[in-house]
């Protein structure tokens, strides 16, 4: 090691003082370069994961708002989908209220990933997942499928159908629907309109993704079910992960 890098000198890990405050600024593999430290003779104390920290505060978005009450029996629609993390967590959230779980997601590796990460659903028959993405209308559109968190519609060269909640969940109760789809929330949400009148499920909507959505998406939602508390969290030290609840 050594040089500098931006006016900062590079050095090994030998070479930092032991009595450092270490600020651990890495996202994907800090939980190796933690060990590394520690194994190096560095005390917890000394350092600050802020990878963890970072992830930990992602982990916990669509579930926190202390407001935000559990359905006697709650059916949970995750629109982007991804690899079932997010589904995951609302069984964790939700425990004995769990009724079904309808994962929205386009991508096939990621498709497979939520059936995989998801088995005790499955077998149990309380799993749904949804090869499609959500929209205003059943279409077939472009899709950039990078097997990751993302895959967007309307780039890329890969071609994907679309569906509605609306066609999804007539005759089927819902009672909380997130959404993290990469810039499609308004149009998914135009395909929701009767399922938000009719059954007002619980939202959280990621309004993140374009400038306009933190008001667009809320003045939206407010047109269809007027009576929504909404509520706007952020789970991130960067500009993304914010998060709009309607209860």
């Amino acid at each position: 090691m050594g040089g500098y890098c931006d006016g900062l000198p590079v050095l090994s890990l030998s070479d930092v003082p032991h009595d450092a405050r270490i600020f651990l600024a890495n996202r994907y593999h800090y939980a190796e370069i933690y060990q590394q430290l520690l194994n190096a003779g560095f005390m917890e104390t000394q350092i600050v994961n802020l990878g963890k920290i970072i992830d930990e505060m992602a982990r916990k978005q669509y579930f926190d708002l202390e407001a935000m009450s559990h359905a006697a029996k709650e059916s949970f629609a995750d629109v982007g989908a991804l690899n079932g993390e997010t589904s995951r967590e609302f069984l964790r959230w939700a425990g004995e209220t769990v009724d079904h779980v309808w994962c929205f997601e386009p991508d096939v590796k990621n498709a497979e990933k939520c059936r995989a990460n998801l088995p005790e659903l499955e077998r149990a028959g309380k799993l749904t997942v949804v090869p499609k993405g959500a929209w205003s209308e059943s279409a077939t559109l472009s899709f950039c499928a990078q097997a990751n968190g993302i895959s967007a519609i309307g780039t890329g060269d890969a071609i994907i159908e679309t569906i509605t909640l609306d066609e999804v969940f007539a005759g089927q109760a819902i009672t909380f629907v997130k959404m993290d789809i990469e810039g499609a929330e308004f149009e998914a949400l135009r395909g929701s309109e009767r399922t938000i009148r009719t059954q007002r499920p619980k939202l959280a909507i990621s309004v993140y993704h374009k400038p306009e959505d933190i008001v667009n998406l809320a003045q939206l939602i407010l047109a269809y079910q007027p009576d929504y508390q909404l509520y706007l969290r952020h789970y991130c030290i960067f500009d993304n992960e914010t998060v709009l609840y309607a209860i």
